[in-house]
């Protein structure tokens, strides 16, 4: 026989039309929708390649005395294209000088001190521009590190459309020498590349020119197809 006490655990209570979870009430445990915001703006991008401190290195096959080394040095270096004449197109439409590396190879007191010259071939344009081991032992491995001076030609940014010939820095240096160039620059854009003469060239294929230019064509570029 049941009893009013067995009643009361036997029969569940009426749910409460009151009754509601907290994880509902809580807003936080409520997913929330991804909805895209309209927009009528197209972010924008970059339209060309920008590469930065990238380290070209050149090797000296003979020795140059205070020559210069221009913006054309610079482009051609970089890399162009060749044609079937003896024409190459660059595919840099714009470059800045970051640093300069020289390893001195000199090894007897016949062999000429390395010099790194900030300067045009007839003006100079910033105070304290000269390095050079000339005061470093012969017997002793010298490096030379600098970077363009403020107010030099090297410290700015140079374009395709500038004339090649500018010069930016001269460079004393021996056969054997290392020098390692640390240079921004950009992919063509809109500017076309700057276009150089050379004496050998095929129709289609990649160079790297030597950096002081095909009349001397001393600094060799490493580990890249070349020509002058």
């Amino acid at each position: 026989m049941r009893t009013a006490v067995d009643e009361k655990y036997l029969v569940s209570p009426p749910a409460s039309d009151k009754t509601v979870s907290f994880r509902a009430r809580n807003p936080k445990s409520v997913p929330r929708r991804h909805l895209s915001r309209p927009t009528s703006v197209v972010p924008m991008v970059k339209s060309s390649i920008m590469v930065r401190n990238h380290r070209f290195r050149f090797n000296a096959n003979g020795a140059l005395a205070n020559v210069g080394i221009t913006v054309g040095g610079v482009f051609g270096a970089l890399g162009v294209v060749g044609t079937a004449a003896a024409t190459v197109y660059g595919f840099v439409s714009s470059f800045k000088i970051r640093k300069i590396t020289i390893y001195d190879s000199s090894t007897g007191t016949n062999d000429p001190p390395v010099e790194l010259l900030w300067s045009s071939a007839t003006t100079v344009n910033t105070e304290d521009v000269a390095y050079t081991t000339a005061t470093i032992p012969y017997d002793r491995p010298a490096t030379i590190v600098a970077t363009p001076p403020k107010g030099s030609l090297s410290g700015f940014w140079w374009n395709s459309s500038a004339t090649a010939a500018t010069p930016l820095f001269n460079l004393t240096i021996g056969s054997g020498c290392y020098l390692d160039l640390d240079v921004d620059f950009t992919l063509a854009n809109g500017l076309g590349g700057i276009v150089l003469t050379v004496a050998t060239t095929s129709a289609g294929s990649v160079y790297y020119l030597y950096l002081d230019g095909s009349t001397t064509h001393k600094l060799q570029p490493i580990g890249l197809p070349n020509t002058f």
